[in-house]
């Protein structure tokens, strides 16, 4: 998933697809910057489109946290002039203005 985490509580239901390869939390994937609900049924987590999920997870590889270093932080601050991006716990943690809250 995104955050690597086990924060259930945070980041909502951990999900996995039906063949086990992706996994990640309904929050991590719902305030993703790069992620867009998906209408079909097929191929579906949570509302989104696997293949989109593990490209999202992939861009996400590359991208550290502005808080906790680590990378998988797709999340970006909504403040226009902010560079920050970062996992959705640490973005609660910061304070950060993200969208869909």
């Amino acid at each position: 998933g995104f955050c690597k985490s086990n924060r259930d509580k945070e980041c909502g239901m951990l999900l996995t697809s039906s063949n086990h390869k992706v996994a990640a939390h309904h929050k991590c994937m719902l305030f993703s910057s790069a992620l867009v609900s998906s209408h079909s049924d097929i191929d579906n987590l949570g509302g989104f489109a696997i293949e989109d999920v593990q490209k999202e997870l992939k861009r996400g590889s590359k991208l550290m946290c502005s808080l906790c270093h680590c990378p998988g932080a797709t999340i970006g601050c909504d403040v226009k002039t902010c560079q920050k991006t970062y996992h959705f716990y640490c973005a609660l943690d910061d304070k950060a203005q993200i969208g869909r809250a």
